[in-house]
């Protein structure tokens, strides 16, 4: 709308219901706060006042053709993410014609809800994760001097690794509702914190972790590879060179929409760079997440240490592809570089690295 009709609206707002938010959708920069894109969340904390706008399946009115729907863990990933990056989470739902909800999606809300009510400090009046961005196993959120760990991927080797914290740790208890909670176990080893966990996670969908610290969070953000789960680092996070960070976005059907910032213009010793932290050295799985055309050569180079190369496939489907064993000789922080070296390079678009652990 123009300008002047956006003002209008929101003065009938305003006058007939003064403590009204209004949606930066409204335009013109005249919303109280921020309206990412459809199905936009973000990977990194944004600040101010913002909303992420998801919906249960594909389609954002009821689709007879669209089955597609999200699990209450996927649900909860989704607004988890948007509460630890500093903003709400606004979920619709497509009802059919008689205003009747599909029976999916209800049990998928009713999933997540009850989860919520069990975890409600998780989510309500929570601030973002210290990290500025989602851990390996989960994401955090904060509430004063406490940090919330959402645990999505139990570690299977008892022990879950928290890197970049600085404060002394009061205490740890893994929660099981809003009012019961068992005290965990917890170290310091170079840096990260670990804490011993039993080996089933306590909760089906999510566990959580309340950690209370002395002071205020203090956290080094830097990402950590985790010496269980895999770490997947995504390319927005790098420094490039030599090659352009671009932002795209696309519709794969009506109303689903997808969002990703990726390496590309690929030129000669060009390279996407992450610094990382390692706790426990050895070999580690690589796998670049990419798309292009043809054959392509990759390489992977840590900082002053081994490289590895590999020629693979690659398709217009963003996919995982592997690339080798890399080796961190001793603990410590690491700069590790990608590049597209051979094959037709422009078509090469980066999305990420992931670290797997020989296990």
């Amino acid at each position: 709308m123009p300008k002047k009709y956006v003002e209008e609206l929101i003065e009938v707002v305003r006058k007939n219901q003064p403590d009204a938010l209004v949606s930066g959708r409204a335009g013109h920069g005249l919303g109280d706060y921020q309206s990412l894109g459809d199905m936009e969340v973000p990977h990194h904390n944004v600040k101010g006042l913002w909303e992420s706008v998801d919906t249960t399946n594909d389609s954002w009115a009821y689709a007879w053709y669209d089955e597609n729907w999200k699990t209450p863990k996927q649900i909860l990933g989704l607004l988890v993410s948007c509460v630890g990056r500093g903003g709400t989470y606004m979920l619709n739902i497509g009802p059919r014609g008689d205003g009747s909800v599909p029976q999916r999606a209800a049990d998928a809300l009713r999933g997540s809800g009850e989860w919520i009510r069990r975890y409600p400090q998780v989510v309500y009046g929570a601030g973002p994760s210290p990290w500025q961005h989602a851990l390996p196993w989960g994401d955090v959120t904060t509430r004063g001097n406490k940090l919330h760990l959402a645990v999505f991927e139990w570690p299977r080797s008892g022990e879950l690794h928290l890197p970049g914290l600085k404060n002394k740790i009061k205490s740890a208890k893994l929660l099981t509702s809003k009012e019961s909670s068992a005290e965990i176990a917890h170290k310091k080893v170079s840096g990260w914190s670990v804490f011993s966990l039993p080996v089933g996670a306590p909760d089906k969908l999510v566990s959580v972790i309340e950690v209370e610290l002395e002071g205020e969070p203090d956290v080094d953000p830097c990402f950590a590879i985790d010496p269980v789960v895999d770490t997947e680092i995504l390319a927005e996070f790098s420094e490039v060179s030599g090659a352009k960070l671009k932002r795209n976005r696309w519709m794969e059907k009506f109303g689903e929409w997808k969002h990703v910032n990726q390496v590309v213009n690929w030129q000669p010793g060009g390279a996407a760079t992450w610094e990382v932290d390692v706790l426990v050295p050895g070999d580690y799985k690589v796998a670049l997440n990419y798309t292009g055309k043809g054959r392509l050569v990759w390489k992977v180079a840590i900082e002053g240490g081994e490289a590895i190369q590999n020629q693979q496939n690659a398709s217009s489907v963003f996919h995982d592809y592997r690339i080798g064993w890399i080796n961190f000789p001793k603990p410590g922080r690491y700069k590790v570089g990608a590049s597209c070296i051979e094959g037709d390079t422009q078509s090469a678009a980066l999305k990420g690295i992931k670290f797997t652990p020989l296990r």
